[in-house]
């Protein structure tokens, strides 16, 4: 596990087999079977049970809109087909009506053609691998646990064949602005959107559709000529570690998760614990530990909610549901979910 990526760690959910939905909560993605590995590979090993939406196109089926319905939460990868969705304006409508948080990782889904998030059908990309966060964002939930403080923050890994990030831009090449949504972050000229979101029961901008729930977009997760991923290229996503975190700090934060941290405390980012199963239920068990340590449990307050020592597992199960940090006497820490 690529521990700076998880240290927001996020709720477990019960595994879906195909064609099958349970009532008890799962992540969606709607895209490729292969080229969205990467994004699945990172919702998995944070503890996500994911199921592939692949066939989500087109008008759906009273079974499928009850899977979409039914999820905790349904990402829109930048591998999905978008044609489907401009072919009927039923398409849009239904997926406007979807009660489950949505977080769409392609620009393409969002146009006005498609499911009228943003009015503009055109769009532009950059080359630059760092993204602009407005004053007014930086103390946003999805940037818990990064130092943003500077505005300007690098997402993307090295070594790709190119850095670029989508823009949403109007048919003559001006960047379009992000009607009733929340701006979360720019390209480095703050010129184009790179990410936003939309609350709920509010429509898009004028005269478009009404969302039944939150909606958000966060457009840094693309490689590959022209902004286009190529036929070489197995996974959309193309973030460093930072942009992991946005990531898993996004799908916590759609799915109403409080990433509050706690209050007063002094946490080392580069000396960090590892733990599972995260949320916990009853154990929460420390990997590859050699002798006994003393450990606190802090809430969101940053009070001392239980304290004790462990070679190895802990009960949890008396803990109220929520957010908490275990510290140990080595100074080692992580946060959990407790279910």
């Amino acid at each position: 596990m690529k521990t700076k990526s998880y240290l927001l760690l996020i709720l477990t959910y019960m595994f879906i087999q195909t064609g099958i939905y349970s009532q008890d909560g799962y992540i969606i993605v709607i895209g490729s079977d292969d080229r969205d590995a990467s994004i699945v590979e990172i919702l998995v090993d944070a503890g996500y049970e994911v199921n592939r939406g692949l066939s989500h196109t087109g008008i759906l089926s009273d079974e499928k809109l009850d899977s979409v319905n039914n999820a905790d939460l349904v990402i829109f990868s930048r591998n999905g087909s978008t044609a489907p969705h401009g072919e009927d304006a039923t398409v849009a409508e239904q997926w406007a009506d979807v009660t489950a948080p949505i977080l769409s990782l392609s620009p393409w889904i969002m146009r006005n053609n498609r499911w009228h998030w943003m009015n503009s059908s055109a769009l532009g990309c950059f080359g630059s691998d760092s993204i602009y966060i407005p004053d007014n964002q930086q103390d946003h939930p999805i940037y818990t646990g990064i130092d943003v403080s500077s505005g300007l923050l690098e997402v993307l890994t090295p070594g790709k064949t190119r850095n670029e990030f989508f823009v949403l831009m109007d048919g003559d090449g001006n960047t379009y602005d992000e009607g009733n949504g929340d701006v979360l972050a720019m390209d480095p000229d703050q010129s184009g959107i790179i990410a936003a979101e939309w609350e709920e029961n509010t429509e898009f901008y004028a005269g478009s559709l009404v969302p039944s729930s939150n909606r958000m977009w966060l457009g840094f997760v693309v490689e590959g000529d022209n902004c286009i991923v190529g036929d070489n290229i197995m996974s959309a996503f193309n973030g460093n570690a930072d942009a992991e975190t946005i990531l898993l700090n996004a799908v916590a934060y759609m799915q109403g998760i409080d990433l509050t941290p706690p209050e007063n405390i002094a946490l080392n980012f580069a000396q960090e614990l590892e733990i599972y199963p995260n949320p916990a239920c009853d154990i929460l068990t420390i990997k590859s530990l050699n002798n006994v340590i003393d450990y606190e449990i802090i809430g969101l307050t940053g009070a001392v909610i239980a304290k004790g020592v462990t070679l190895k597992n802990i009960n949890v199960s008396e803990l109220p549901s929520g957010l908490y940090v275990i510290r140990t006497s080595e100074n080692t820490w992580a946060r959990f979910i407790k279910k």
